[in-house]
């Protein structure tokens, strides 16, 4: 699950991540669990799922909070469209 498009190792990812649930920026989610804030411990646990399909995915799935959408919408009128 973890791609390396974004040029972060797997340590800064995961504090990255964790880091950005912890702000409330991200949620997760996981059948049958549904929303939730995952631990560090589940970040892991996260990043070395096989991928499948996501109509009946057994994975974990992330998500911007409307927080984040705000902050994101704030960044591109400050940067621009390349955001």
């Amino acid at each position: 699950m973890n791609m390396q498009s974004h040029g972060l190792n797997e340590d800064v990812l995961k504090v990255l991540l964790f880091q950005m649930f912890e702000e409330y920026m991200l949620v997760a989610l996981k059948e049958p669990r549904a929303l939730f804030t995952p631990t560090l411990e589940d970040i892991e646990v996260a990043l070395r799922e096989e991928k499948d399909l996501a109509n009946h995915s057994k994975n974990t799935f992330y998500g911007f909070t409307s927080q984040a959408v705000e902050v994101f919408e704030e960044l591109k009128e400050i940067y621009g469209e390349k955001t």
